[in-house]
């Protein structure tokens, strides 16, 4: 199978968490910091919308046993980038686009395991392609916010900017506070 990634997305292996991983599975998806988590038979994957968050997760994930780094090389978890694919070298996934409902109007980014055995792609509980980031999103490098966004509110997890040019609300959803003033 394949698992969808949007925006920032840690990736791991199933095996590591069943054998690894204080408290295993139920543990594991019971720690998922928000509703981002979607798994096949091989990889779990929990996404996110800023590098802080995801770096969050990765060090609680190495606090429960799972290991993220040996020699530069992704050992039990790999962060993949919607945009570009794996972050660091990683041996045991693969990383591509595919048309979304065999859609070429509808790409998404995916990983799946290195070798894998299934070819199905899964989402996020209550996913909507028109709803994604796949379907549309801004990018903004970190610590590169343009000067017309600007800061409006924190709310529900969420970071709200304005478009100072267009009007229109911009949201971060975020996995821990923003330690941006508000």
């Amino acid at each position: 199978m394949a698992v969808l990634i949007e925006g920032l997305c840690v990736v791991v292996n199933v095996n590591a968490i069943a054998t690894k991983h204080a408290g295993g599975a139920k543990a594991f998806a019971a720690e998922v910091p928000n509703a981002s988590l979607c798994a096949d038979e091989e990889l779990a994957r929990v996404g996110f919308m800023t590098p802080d968050d995801a770096r969050g997760y990765v060090e609680h994930l190495e606090r429960r046993g799972l290991k993220y780094l040996e020699d530069r090389n992704a050992v039990d978890i790999v962060v993949v980038d919607q945009r570009t694919g794996p972050v660091v070298a990683c041996n045991w996934v693969t990383f591509g686009r595919v048309d979304w409902d065999k859609d070429p109007k509808r790409p998404v980014a995916v990983c799946r395991a290195h070798p894998t055995r299934v070819t199905q792609i899964v989402a996020p509980k209550g996913w909507v392609f028109e709803r994604s980031l796949s379907a549309q999103h801004v990018f903004v490098e970190n610590g590169k916010i343009p000067a017309s966004l600007k800061p409006v509110r924190q709310e529900d997890g969420l970071d709200v900017y304005r478009d100072a040019e267009t009007g229109q609300e911009l949201y971060v959803a975020r996995s821990r506070p923003s330690s941006d003033p508000k």
